[in-house]
């Protein structure tokens, strides 16, 4: 029993402080810091930049008008701002692969098995 708490433990630390962020609808800056701190610049410049806690994956980009998000060919949710960056959150099944698409990022493919990203 000890183990697993200690697992659950584990697990709740590596979350993404960028996804509570949006999630607790957190102020506007530090969300843009947190979400800085865990994505790639590299990322943000070409709108592929996905932040995952599980199913929760928290889309961003830079982009100078709303961009526009389609979660298996469907309408995704509305990308909301901060500071020079735009982004969304969603919640998708997990365990199957999802396509994603944006006019300004084209065609990514999600694999099946979705991980929150860890942080040293």
């Amino acid at each position: 029993m000890r183990i697993l708490f200690l697992f659950a433990f584990c697990l709740a630390a590596n979350a993404s402080e960028a996804i509570r962020l949006v999630e607790s609808h957190g102020d506007a800056n530090t969300l843009r810091t947190a979400i800085l701190a865990e994505a790639k610049d590299a990322d943000l410049a070409k709108g592929s930049a996905v932040i995952t806690d599980g199913g929760k994956l928290l889309f961003v980009t830079r982009a100078t008008a709303q961009p526009k998000l389609l979660i298996n060919e469907k309408a995704g949710p509305a990308m909301a701002k901060a500071g020079d960056l735009y982004y969304a959150l969603a919640t998708v099944e997990t365990g199957r692969t999802h396509n994603l698409c944006s006019p300004t990022i084209g065609f990514m493919r999600l694999p099946a098995i979705l991980r929150p990203r860890l942080r040293p």
